[in-house]
């Protein structure tokens, strides 16, 4: 036997033993060791694809109502009962394994003597909010610090390292970028599609013989939840970058295309009746018209389309009757004032440094009022309230750093570029990536999650990559 033989014999020899040993540990410890290996296989194969792993992560940032629960599962985890007690939403579970992947990829390129690349933008910003959120916990009484520092590992390190660092780290090039907002616009279509289907299946609330149009579960699948107010905020979240694909396509068709998507998304978006949704679209038209007014003669514009106030105008009357008279509205209002009132509160006892990160609902069960009238337990309405109730004025300016320097820049770079090139055009959609999530979660409670920041996190990736472009020809 020559020595080629004899390393394929020992080879074979090989993968039958390791096959063999794998054999025999699923057989003795069962199917959890089996879904471990599924799961080291799925790292070891992403970390070869990290695009691919982004695009999922982008798909699913919009549906932070998928929740896996462990205890769905039991007969994978029969035998480490505590393990039954873990759930998050799908996202957060595809997040943590793109996570493994990426520190793989650079444990195999470091081994491998290839140069490792690493990026942190804007982490000296981020961090100084990070140090805020730190210091709140000193206003925690002594025994529970471990309440914020939980917080902080879940979420405040969880938002940079998952979807700005991943972002920045993994959207090497443009075309990564366009298949990534292609990717978060679909889910905004997918979201329309299904508030239209609302109506035929008759699932939502009807608001003075109007339908809304609302979310619902597709077998066990609920992606959306089942409130209006998520589905309008995939949509508002996606119409942006529709309308940048509109405003890019040369060829008539892709452009008619994106037209009536974004058409068809702003009708249903509408239709949500969600008042964070109508005041997310009102605020970002205002902005855009801001943004653009030296390219366009805004007298003509509302000249020519001046007949246009005969269908805007008494949708825009009927929504302050809804406001002011509806039971729906006022059920929902309340309870908002209410958590707005408790915020001041609490902000008034520790201005400063605030109460501790992830304290909110702590303080709040204690609020005996807050039971008797409303009785659900909720976290602030409002990522202002959040901020300010837990983290202080400290938390409050360090966000406003963070994210104001973000938009800055890319609004600088709009200004130099206007919408002349590609580059001024990718630098609009930036600042719309930032300013309408944020908008959003102005009146929700969504602040901390990957529908607001994987947005941020692309808006990042446009800063990092088409701000350091040359000036391009028209």
């Amino acid at each position: 036997m020559n020595s080629d033989n004899h390393k394929k014999l020992l080879n074979l020899v090989f993968k039958l033993l390791i096959f063999v040993l794998l054999a025999i540990f699923v057989v003795w410890q069962g199917v959890f060791f089996l879904l471990l290996l599924l799961l080291l296989f799925l790292v070891i194969f992403t970390s070869y694809h990290l695009d691919w792993g982004w695009y999922v992560l982008v798909f699913l940032s919009p549906m932070i109502n998928w929740v896996i629960s462990f205890e769905d599962y039991w007969y994978f985890f029969q035998d480490y009962p505590t393990l039954l007690n873990i759930n998050a939403p799908a996202v957060d579970f595809w997040l943590v394994l793109l996570l493994s992947s990426f520190i793989f990829c650079l444990v195999r390129k470091w081994f491998q003597g290839k140069k490792v690349d690493i990026k942190f933008p804007v982490f000296g910003l981020y961090l100084l909010f990070l140090l805020s959120a730190i210091l709140s916990i000193f206003s925690i009484p002594s025994g529970a610090e471990s309440i914020g520092l939980k917080y902080i590992l879940r979420f405040i390190l969880l938002i940079y390292f998952g979807f700005i660092f991943l972002g920045s780290n993994i959207v090497k090039d443009k075309k990564i970028l366009d298949r990534s907002l292609i990717t978060l616009a679909s889910v905004g279509v997918l979201a329309s599609v299904m508030g239209l289907v609302s109506f035929f299946l008759g699932v939502g609330v009807e608001v003075y013989g109007i339908p809304r149009s609302t979310p619902f579960a597709i077998g066990g699948w609920i992606p959306f939840g089942f409130q209006h107010i998520f589905l309008a905020e995939t949509i508002t979240t996606a119409l942006p970058i529709m309308l940048l694909f509109w405003y890019r396509a040369h060829d008539k068709k892709i452009k008619n295309i994106w037209a009536g998507l974004a058409l068809f998304s702003l009708f249903i978006g509408l239709m949500t009746l969600s008042r964070a949704a109508w005041v997310t679209i009102a605020f970002s038209s205002i902005l855009f018209i801001f943004l653009i007014r030296d390219k366009i003669n805004l007298s003509e514009i509302i000249k020519k389309y001046v007949w246009l106030s005969a269908v805007v105008l008494p949708i825009f009357f009927y929504l302050l009757y809804f406001m002011s008279s509806s039971w729906l509205v006022t059920s929902s209002t309340n309870p908002r004032w209410y958590l707005t009132e408790i915020a001041l509160y609490l902000f008034s006892t520790h201005p400063i440094v605030g109460n501790g990160i992830g304290t909110f609902l702590h303080e709040l069960n204690d609020i005996e009022f807050f039971w008797y009238e409303i009785g659900d337990l909720t976290d602030a309405h409002g990522i202002l309230q959040k901020i300010i109730s837990e983290q202080g004025l400290l938390g409050l300016i360090t966000f406003g750093l963070f994210i104001g320097y973000i938009v800055y820049k890319l609004y600088k770079k709009f200004k130099i570029n206007s919408l002349s090139n590609e580059t001024g055009v990718y630098s609009l959609l930036g600042i719309f990536l930032i300013t309408v999530p944020l908008t959003f979660q102005l009146f929700s409670t969504q602040y901390y999650t990957a529908k607001m920041w994987v947005p941020i996190g692309l808006a990042v990736v446009i800063y990092l990559f088409l701000y350091r472009l040359k000036k391009e020809k028209p």
